[in-house]
């Protein structure tokens, strides 16, 4: 009996090792300086592939989470890195690291794709095609260099290639839910705990980049509780539209830390201020709360009551209420206001 855990502990051990080394390297080059955050162009991306590629053939779960972490933490890997060697750079290769972790589930659409048909894919086969054709047009046109026309093509295929993978392997949703319940959970609590300190603070290197950016014509000032908040993300935007999922698939959890991480998110949430992004997370939780059974539905019910009364004192204070407030009086239900 003590042989066979071993056995199946030894494995999970193993994976949790390689990821480990990963993030050891990353961060010895971060204290490394300038020179650390150059190699890190490199090092990140390539050890975000290898790594894929490892968990991949053997943790698939794991592989799962990797690049989910991947599209969380690579913005703030990013900055951070720009910020060390002292100067912002417009464009970095260590953003690419969760794109070529994706382009190793190329090898599922590889092996599958010649049973389009039998397994229901055909949309996948037109959204790639779709996702080609604007390549071939990209380069076509004079004002687009081929390198900026590929990184906006491989933007578009990689969410196609992860979501192929995700459908193809069907027969793993038990555990793949699983895996991304605890990843939505624990994402809502550290990005969400991050970006209220982005807010409440305003560290150098978010500062760094809001400028260097250009995004202080639309993402607030360098200035603490004058930024919209976009955490480890790239910009509010994109931050918005995860903890809006977050913020729905962590009330199917029954974790201890569901509380916690709700709270860090729903406020870290509202300092983004991104209303299109309030209004789809508040039409997603009434569509979810009404497919639920009447036990689920109360619970549910009762972990938002209790959150509440948690948020609602900290959003009316001030400094937090300004911002908040005026951004909430612009709300317009008919849709003529801007996106965000």
């Amino acid at each position: 009996m003590q042989a066979s855990t071993k056995s199946q502990l030894s494995p999970t051990t193993e994976a949790w090792f390689v990821i480990s080394l990963f993030i050891f390297v990353t961060l010895i080059l971060f204290v490394a300086g300038a020179i650390g955050s150059r190699i890190l162009g490199i090092v990140f991306p390539l050890g975000s592939f290898l790594v894929a590629w490892y968990l991949y053939f053997r943790y698939p779960f794991l592989y799962i989470g990797f690049v989910w972490w991947l599209f969380f933490l690579t913005p703030f890997v990013r900055r951070y890195a720009d910020f060390r060697a002292g100067a912002f750079t417009d464009s970095n290769p260590i953003l690419l690291a969760p794109t070529l972790a994706i382009l190793v589930a190329a090898n599922t659409m590889y092996f599958n794709i010649p049973k389009a048909r039998e397994h229901g894919t055909i949309p996948f086969v037109l959204a790639i095609a779709s996702a080609v054709y604007g390549y071939c047009v990209g380069l076509l046109n004079p004002s687009t260099t081929a390198m900026k026309a590929t990184i906006a093509f491989l933007g578009w295929l990689t969410p196609v290639i992860f979501g192929y993978h995700l459908y193809v392997n069907w027969r793993r949703y038990p555990e793949y839910s699983k895996v991304i319940q605890k990843i939505f959970l624990w994402g809502s609590l550290i990005v969400g705990a991050y970006g209220i300190y982005q807010y409440v603070i305003a560290p150098d290197w978010d500062k760094l980049w809001l400028v260097g950016s250009g995004m202080d014509s639309s993402s607030g000032s360098p200035v603490p509780y004058g930024m919209r908040v976009w955490s480890t993300l790239n910009s509010p935007g994109p931050f918005a539209d995860m903890m809006a999922t977050a913020l729905l698939v962590i009330f199917s959890s029954k974790s201890p830390f569901v509380a916690p991480a709700a709270v860090a998110g729903i406020l870290s949430f509202l300092f983004s201020a991104v209303r299109t992004g309030w209004l789809g997370w508040l039409g997603g939780l009434i569509f979810y709360i009404s497919s639920l059974k009447s036990k689920q539905k109360i619970r549910v019910i009762v972990i938002l009551i209790a959150i509440s009364v948690i948020v609602i004192p900290l959003a009316t204070i001030e400094p937090f209420s300004t911002n908040i407030t005026a951004r909430f009086s612009t709300l317009d239900l008919s849709g003529n206001k801007s996106k965000v």
